[in-house]
């Protein structure tokens, strides 16, 4: 095994100073047991009451190449700052902060621990997993009774997907990162105009759900990062990572390859969305978010 995945697990954001989703308590862990079916290294930041839940659910998994690495969102690093920097914007409350800025450090953490001996790094979002943008025909046979345990059970989570996406030839040195195609604009967050350094495309932008790479490369892409973000901190901004990461990658689009859609969900009977958002596509065929695992 060469690769290490990198994520963050943490619960009940929502009515929090921190924010976050709602309703993510079975979701997160239960896409986190499948991303382990890639029989890959993953490596997971959460806080120390967590621990125990989390191991629980994934003691189910027969795949034990995983470990935890403790840290408290209160100690993550721009906590301090955002905790009254924040308070001059309208948050995105769906969104937390603090994961979204720690992505790149935490990727830089293990980068530089290399607990596994790996190769390659890539940071995964704990929740990638999920019924929304898989089809049926996916979920493994060996899906539990429990709904749950079929909506997040998918067989696109494999070693062969690793082995074919993300392992890079041994000459190629590019980051790889999943892109989302929209014309006009960079998905519902403004553009940053501020934070390029090269005129920028309004038709893909950087999904930070999936990336990464060698080490080397890891550790350019989170310094840089780090740059970007302070920048946008004196000129008063509050970005989204993947605005900062959308920038990076068009500035220095040598460095990068990705896999591209343009649409979330798939075309499943009982899948209305699918049906209903069609007319966001203004004609373009779609290219569904699962077709990049196949």
């Amino acid at each position: 095994m060469e690769t290490t995945f990198v994520t963050g697990l943490y619960y009940n954001l929502n009515d929090t100073e921190f924010n976050g989703r709602i309703s993510r308590d079975l979701h997160y862990p239960y896409s986190t047991r499948n991303i382990l079916n890639t029989e890959e290294n993953v490596c997971i930041f959460t806080g120390k009451d967590f621990t125990t839940r989390i191991a629980d659910f994934l003691s189910y998994s027969p795949h034990k190449n995983w470990k935890f690495e403790i840290q408290e969102l209160q100690d993550t690093k721009y906590y301090n700052f955002l905790k009254e920097y924040k308070k001059n914007f309208d948050l995105v409350q769906w969104r937390c902060y603090e994961i979204m800025y720690s992505k790149t450090d935490w990727l830089r953490t293990i980068v530089k621990q290399n607990p596994y001996n790996s190769k390659y790094f890539y940071w995964i979002d704990a929740g990638l997993s999920h019924h929304g943008l898989f089809p049926q025909k996916f979920r493994r046979n060996d899906s539990g009774d429990s709904q749950f345990d079929q909506w997040y059970n998918y067989n696109l989570f494999s070693n062969n997907f690793v082995e074919r996406v993300l392992t890079p030839k041994e000459d190629d040195k590019r980051l790889f990162y999943i892109g989302f195609e929209q014309e006009g604009g960079l998905l519902h967050y403004p553009w940053l105009p501020q934070v390029f350094e090269k005129p920028r495309s309004h038709n893909l932008h950087f999904i930070s759900g999936l990336f990464g790479g060698s080490a080397e490369q890891v550790l350019w892409f989170c310094d840089l990062f780090d740059e970007r973000l302070k920048k946008a901190f004196e000129l008063k901004l509050l970005p989204m990572e993947e605005q900062i990461y959308t920038s990076i990658a068009q500035d220095y689009n040598e460095k990068f390859k990705n896999k591209t859609f343009n649409f979330w969900y798939y075309p499943d009977p009982d899948n209305k969305i699918y049906e209903n958002s069609l007319c966001h596509l203004e004609g373009r065929a779609p290219k569904c978010f699962y077709e990049m695992f196949l």
